[in-house]
């Protein structure tokens, strides 16, 4: 059975091969040790008929770029320089490993499929195209097609989610977990709490430009929201193909759905998005909650050895989504969907970076499902909460 220092060897292996890296992320300090940067982004880029690995090093003051060979990078080096966490997706895994307090290295390995993008310059390799009439339409770029420096962040976020999503459709389809989709037939997708609907936009024309017919649905609260986006979608001549509706996640009737997607709806409204996904046997499920509220107004203060944690208030907020999270992932499992919570923009883009990644496998078994849901059970009475997600699907 591998070892965790095996599996770090795994992971700081795949650092050197140009054919499987897709991306690694050094960051923190173990404990009395004092590595040179804050963080270390690496990935494959493709110079002239080189592949090169590119470092993104992060400082206080400073952010610097350079491309180096392959085998002039020393991964063991660096990481005995002392960093405590370590991220690494090849073309066929996602590997994660930290040091403990006590100093133990905890890894976890995860089959996925990640794609390589070996573009030098990103500015000219966007999956979302900047010059794009809706970006323009939406005010994520000027009229020369250069994304506006306030819209920087946000559209590096929606790019990701897409860059995420397309692999999980081609896998399903090729599987035919995902009915082929026609015109007659297209996804269905809906967007949850779309508010300016960036997401809802980029995603049914990015799958467009793939072949793969789509419909979308943006849900949001205010009518407002829902009149702009409707004003566009018949601007850009996609009235047919992507609507909006105002109104609650949890009031939105039942529909047949394929795909779910939530980009920072606020507290409890994550939990509603994925109800909603259960329900309606959605098949992906890619969600990035906001805040966490309300998990963080239940938690006690009074929970042995960890009362030293939580009478903190930074740490009990920053418990309270960790633990939100959990819960939340655990009951998608419970409900067949195989599930992970990654990391889908580095934290410098959004400190809400979380994103909950399902894909439905298959009911589970009587006997499995009672012991994912007492696993849930068990968390849930050690920390005196009722998570807003248990109570909605009724566990």
């Amino acid at each position: 059975m591998a070892t965790g220092a095996d599996r770090i060897a795994l992971a700081l292996g795949i650092t050197t091969d140009p054919k499987r890296l897709v991306r690694a992320i050094f960051s923190g300090r173990r404990r009395n040790m004092n590595p040179e940067f804050e963080k270390i982004h690496l990935r494959p880029v493709q110079i002239g008929p080189e592949v090169k690995l590119q470092l993104v090093t992060t400082s206080k003051d400073k952010i610097r770029t350079t491309n180096i060979d392959f085998a002039d990078f020393d991964p063991e080096k660096l990481w005995h320089s002392g960093y405590a966490n370590l991220l690494v997706d090849s073309t066929t895994e996602s590997i994660t490993a930290r040091f403990t307090k006590k100093g133990e290295p905890l890894v976890s390995v995860k089959r996925a499929e990640n794609v390589q993008d070996l573009a030098h310059d990103k500015t000219r390799n966007h999956l979302i195209r900047p010059e794009s009439e809706f970006a323009f339409r939406l005010g994520l770029t000027d009229k020369t097609g250069r994304i506006k420096p306030s819209m920087n962040k946000k559209f590096i976020q929606i790019e990701e989610f897409v860059r995420i999503l397309l692999p999980l459709v081609k896998t399903m389809l090729e599987k035919q977990d995902l009915d082929e989709p026609s015109s007659s037939r297209p996804l269905t997708i809906v967007d949850h709490g779309c508010g300016n609907a960036y997401l809802t936009f980029a995603v049914h024309l990015f799958l467009l430009e793939q072949n793969i017919s789509n419909k979308v649905i943006g849900i949001d609260r205010r009518e407002d929201s829902r009149q702009r986006n409707r004003d566009a979608a018949q601007s850009l001549g996609l009235g047919a193909s992507v609507d909006f509706i105002a109104d609650e996640i949890s009031n939105f009737n039942d529909i047949p759905t394929d795909i779910v997607l939530a980009l920072h709806a606020c507290d409890t409204a994550t939990d509603d998005a994925l109800a909603w996904a259960v329900h309606n046997s959605a098949k992906i499920v890619l969600v990035a909650p906001c805040c966490h509220q309300d998990l963080q107004r239940q938690m006690s203060n009074d929970v042995g050895p960890w009362s030293l944690v939580v009478t903190n208030p930074i740490l009990k907020q920053r418990l309270g989504d960790i633990l939100t999270d959990s819960f939340r992932a655990q009951l998608m499992r419970v409900f067949g969907y195989r599930t992970d919570v990654i990391e889908f923009v580095g934290d410098e883009h959004t400190p809400r970076n979380a994103m909950i990644r399902a894909t439905f496998g298959e009911k589970l078994e009587d006997s499995n499902r009672q012991d994912e849901i007492s696993k849930f059970r068990n968390l849930a009475d050690f920390w005196h909460v009722q998570p807003r997600l248990g109570q909605i699907l009724e566990l």
